[in-house]
């Protein structure tokens, strides 16, 4: 742009001098930055409702600005429901495409009362934790009810039945509960001896972008994880043999704010020592496991992409341990075939 003004400029009714113009300016610049803060602050307030509306509402982690976390504790919200898939004549509501189920039956003792049970509907381990006001665990003497409880754990490892207690109002309990899980071995002690082979191959040609206790995002539950630049595209290999316990593979969106998390498509395996691997950030359609199948290490995953919460493509790796409530933590590991820091 050239100088402005650089003549006194006439107006076609009365004087427009220099000056005048200047303070139009500026009066013109402040405008427009008033109206620049004023959709700064319209965008924050829908961010921030946006979070609020993502806030668990009962006995759950709080959302973190770490993205790698918030990744995880998105996907473990959806792991979240209050809606049974079954509740007709057979009182009995499964969750997690039938991982699991709650069964009611009526109490031999009470007919106004009914029994509660948690039946585990696969091999695969899985840490469950249920929220109802209308539980308690037993029934006391002459049918009066026992101690309340507001929620209950349970760990399942196999397709067993576990009674968790006595329910008093079986349409409220279906309207109200509460679950939460996470897949893989409660409280598992990782074998911290084992090498880990790179999920890319050849690893030399995969740069990790953000190791362990990274800056950016890795700290909290996921602090030990590892993130490796990757076309969308690349195959991703099994780092360590195992189980598959878990797969997503329709997701189709990513971006760089919490509300793509529950986007992103992922496999994960279980080891010989409870801990999982956990593979993030999948291309569409990009998984090539299925759930229940075991895997070698250096066996076909899927393909990597830029799903969920990410800005860039890449893969997110870590190994993580099982909580209740649906939380999880990661525990350090080591590559034999290329250093983390």
């Amino acid at each position: 742009m050239g100088t402005l003004h650089r003549k006194p400029i006439a107006a076609s009714r009365g004087f427009f001098a220099p000056r005048g113009a200047l303070f139009a300016l500026l009066a013109g610049l402040l405008a427009a930055l008033l109206v620049y803060l004023l959709f700064q602050l319209i965008a924050v307030s829908a961010s921030d409702a946006t979070l609020d509306k993502r806030a668990p509402k009962q006995n759950d982690q709080p959302l973190s600005d770490n993205s790698d976390e918030v990744e995880k504790q998105c996907l473990n919200q959806g792991n979240n429901q209050n809606n049974p898939l079954n509740t007709e004549e057979s009182q009995e509501g499964c969750f997690d495409n039938n991982r699991f189920c709650f069964e009611l039956t009526p109490s031999v003792n009470n007919a106004d009362v009914w029994q509660l049970a948690l039946i585990g509907k696969t091999n695969l381990p899985v840490a469950v934790t249920l929220y109802s006001k209308q539980l308690y665990l037993k029934q006391a003497g002459n049918g009066k009810k026992g101690e309340r409880k507001s929620h209950i754990s349970t760990f399942l490892s196999s397709n067993s039945t576990v009674s968790l207690g006595y329910i008093d109002d079986a349409d409220a309990f279906w309207k109200t509960m509460r679950v939460r899980w996470t897949v893989g071995t409660i409280n598992a002690q990782h074998d911290s001896n084992f090498a880990y082979m790179s999920p890319l191959q050849p690893a030399s040609e995969y740069s990790i972008v953000q190791g362990f206790n990274g800056a950016f995002s890795h700290s909290g539950a996921s602090r030990y994880a590892i993130d490796f630049a990757a076309p969308v595209g690349t195959p991703v290999l099994a780092a360590r043999a195992g189980t598959v316990i878990d797969t997503k593979a329709d997701g189709n969106k990513g971006g760089p704010t919490p509300d793509y998390a529950s986007h992103a498509n992922y496999v994960v395996v279980l080891h010989s020592d409870g801990t999982t691997g956990e593979y993030y950030h999948l291309r569409h359609k990009g998984v090539a496991v299925e759930r229940g199948q075991y895997v070698q290490q250096g066996q076909l995953l899927g393909y990597s992409g830029n799903t969920g919460f990410s800005s860039l493509p890449h893969l997110h790796f870590g190994i993580y341990v099982a909580k209740y409530h649906g939380r999880y933590i990661s525990v350090p590991f080591s590559f034999k075939d290329i250093a983390i820091n």
